[in-house]
Order: structure tokens, then sequence, then C-alpha cells
């Protein structure tokens, strides 16, 4: 399921004098942990935007890729209609199915305006995925699978696994499973490091 890109892979992140977030990522057979380089503030809601140490760029909205550059295959740029549910909402209606619209624009080849109709559902945990580190919080699983035109650029379903941060806190995805395009896709974990201490004492050094 998971296709490949050009990132280099890197060691586990230590935690340091500086409280950097990260996230874990397979892409192919690579393992690699990007940086959160800042928040952009922009109208259609806050979008993270983190980096690889090779100068890969993910941008992303409520756990959802909305832009990237420097993949095989990039998504410039990301469009949901205005019924796109929060995950706060999801979550309160768990047996409900939602649909919303997404249009996106794919380079190379200069693809715009391809339009995915989403349907999000909650599912049973996954047998199998590559979440490895646990939560605090209870996890909720949801997939979303859509149609798409033209069908040469359709989507394998993506999954997410959505917890709260704190008590009364923001719904928050913790790891999810994307797809780029049929044969590019990546598994993403939000990643915290473990104390350098810990990280030495492991690794025997």
């Amino acid at each position: 399921m998971y296709g490949d890109a050009s990132v280099e892979a890197s060691s586990p992140p230590q935690n340091s004098q500086l409280n950097f977030n990260y996230l874990r990522a397979h892409l192919g057979k690579r393992e690699i942990y990007l940086a959160l380089g800042y928040v952009d503030p922009l109208p259609e809601g806050p979008t993270e935007v983190w980096y690889s140490g090779s100068g890969e760029v993910l941008r992303i909205r409520q756990g959802r890729i909305v832009g990237t550059t420097g993949l095989t295959t990039d998504w410039r740029a990301v469009r949901f209609s205005s019924t796109r549910p929060s995950w706060a909402a999801l979550a309160s209606r768990p047996d409900m199915p939602v649909r919303f619209t997404r249009e996106r624009d794919l380079m190379p080849g200069y693809r715009f305006g391809v339009r995915d109709e989403v349907r999000v559902t909650a599912i049973a945990p996954p047998a199998r995925s590559r979440m490895a580190q646990q939560h605090a919080a209870p996890v909720q699983w949801f997939e979303e699978g859509s149609t798409t035109v033209p069908a040469s650029d359709a989507l394998p379903p993506a999954r997410f696994a959505v917890t709260r941060v704190d008590d009364g806190g923001e719904p928050q995805v913790v790891y999810s499973e994307q797809c780029l395009t049929r044969d590019l896709c990546l598994s993403l974990e939000r990643w915290k490091p473990a104390p350098a201490g810990e990280a030495a004492a492991a690794t025997g050094s």
C-alpha cells in the first residue's frame, strides 16, 4: 500500500532543551521524522507546516494532508466543501456517515480540480497499523472512502485515529494513513521523543 518518495531515513529524535513537535512517517520502506516548523493561521483553519531533514514539506489541517512539496507527486492545493465536519462533530455521532467534497491540484502533470466525493465512517480498530506509541486518551478510528473524477486519480481509503488532547480539549488526529496517489501512500504519527537519557540507555550507550 505504501509508495515511495525522495525522503531520507533518520533516527528517532530525542528530547533536548528545545521542545519540538514531531511526526513519525513511513513512505515505502523508509521511516522518517518531520519537525513542526510553524502553524499557518489561514482563514480555512490553522494549518501545520512540517519539514523533513531533506526539505520535504507536509501541510496538515485537522490531521488531513492539504499540501505537499518535494514528493514524487505533490498536492499543490486542496479545497474542501463548507460541509466538511469537525472531528468533534464526527465523534459525537459515530453511527452516522458524513459526506463532503474535496478538490485537489496535483503535480507533475498539471492535474487541477480533481474532485473527490468523500464519505467518512467510524470503524473498529484495524487489525494492523503502524501506530507505535500508546496514548493516554481513548482513540476512535474513522475511515474516509471516496469516489473521484477523473476515476484515474482515485485513492485508496484513508484511516484516522482520533483522540482528545486532554479533558475537554479538542479531538486530535494522532495517527493516519493517507494516499496522494494510488501508489504513493504514507502513515503519519504524532511522535513523542524519549528523553535523551532513556534513549541512550535503550541503545546501551
